[in-house]
């Protein structure tokens, strides 16, 4: 091949990838949007409806194990048909359980199997998701490609709490998931826009053994409990004080406002400095955040710590999923992503499971200020990313 010819070829191939992740960019965002309205609000949704706090957790618990138990099926289906075909068998599954929750009375016995159909979904998208991001975007500038995903994602999604919770307490739950249905079905469409072909495989979770990446699952095992902290138990613990859909929705908005800007200057200077450096300091930031949570009074300290919030996961996202993805790129990648969301499933139904036995112990207060107690270990831990 002559010089020309293959500068050419390089060209061509940069610009399908740019496009590839540009396309996996919008139905993501899309995606994240539509999620973002509606994930919020469902604990509030389950405990205005007569849930206690057991019987939040009991649901969740159920979401959690089938997420585990549809791993694998979703993994071979992933490793046979491909990622963008994984993301794409997810999202009608998605806009099937947003308007499940918006027309199944929660007091129904129909209601429970929401919860398994969340557990499915999930694991089917975010496999995909993973395999499909990492090998498309160019590996020298990776930390800047990622940076500017996340600005974009957080971006549109950061009025989506706060939309997403005015829509709830003055139209109600209803039109709140149709809406969300809606989004998701947008998403649908543009992933089927993306054109590529797949080297159909066998999975063979046998030729990453966890053992030679413990640090790794570790790391993302314990970046799920504090994801879920903050999105499910904290926002319980923000309902004591702000009692309403569109306050609550108001309030975690000031989380991702804040990360935006600091996300992309991570992006831009991770190359320069390293991303050791702000996971370090991101880990460090999020266990004072989740310490200093138990402390919250009244709406403005919840601001104030839902900023810092933003803060310490604007320095550790981009840098975290930088490494996340390098890992993917050197081994096979279906394989390690479904270990990587093995730990992240696993360690959720570990930490319900505490929960739910705590419940047996203590009242809800006490519940979820340990939950958040919780949250500081596991914000340290995510640094073993790296």
């Amino acid at each position: 091949m002559s010089d020309a010819h293959f500068h050419r070829h390089q060209m061509h191939h940069s610009a399908m990838t740019k496009n590839v992740v540009l396309e996996l960019t919008l139905a993501h965002t899309l995606r994240m949007t539509g999620i973002s309205m509606a994930g919020l609000i469902l604990p509030l949704y389950l405990g205005t409806s007569g849930y206690s706090l057991r019987e939040i957790i009991l649901y969740f618990l159920v979401m959690a194990a089938t997420w585990v138990l549809a791993l694998r099926p979703a993994a071979r289906f992933n490793a046979y048909y491909g990622p963008i075909a994984s993301m794409a068998a997810s999202l009608p599954l998605t806009i099937i359980w947003v308007l499940c929750i918006a027309f199944i009375d929660p007091a129904s016995q129909w209601f429970l199997p929401t919860a398994v159909l969340w557990g499915i979904f999930i694991a089917q998208y975010w496999q995909g998701m993973r395999v499909a991001f990492a090998t498309s975007l160019p590996p020298k500038q990776a930390g800047r490609d990622i940076a500017i995903v996340s600005g974009i994602v957080l971006a549109s999604s950061a009025a989506a709490p706060f939309v997403g919770g005015v829509i709830a307490q003055e139209a109600g739950i209803v039109v709140l998931y149709v809406a969300s249905g809606a989004i998701i079905a947008l998403a649908s469409g543009a992933l089927w826009m993306l054109r590529g072909r797949w080297k159909r495989k066998e999975f063979h979770p046998e030729t990453v053994p966890p053992q030679t990446i413990r640090r790794y699952l570790i790391a993302n095992g314990s970046s799920e409990i504090e994801a879920d902290i903050s999105g499910w138990f904290w926002t319980l613990f923000i309902f004591i004080y702000v009692p309403t859909y569109a306050g609550v929705g108001a309030l975690s908005s000031v989380i991702i406002t804040s990360s935006i800007v600091v996300s992309l200057y991570v992006g831009w200077r991770e190359e320069q400095r390293g991303a050791k450096h702000y996971l370090r300091e991101g880990s460090i930031l999020m266990t004072g955040v989740n310490i200093v949570r138990i402390g919250a009074q009244g709406a403005s300290g919840v601001a104030g710590i839902n900023i810092l919030a933003g803060l310490g996961h604007a320095l550790t996202e981009t840098p975290y999923v930088t490494e996340y993805y390098r890992h993917v790129r050197e081994r096979p990648s279906v394989e390690y992503v479904y270990w990587m969301n093995f730990a992240a499933s696993s360690a959720c139904v570990l930490l319900l499971l505490v929960l739910l036995a705590l419940t047996y112990f203590f009242d809800d207060k006490t519940v979820l200020l340990l939950a958040l107690l919780i949250g500081g270990p596991a914000s340290f831990a995510v640094r073993y990313i790296r």
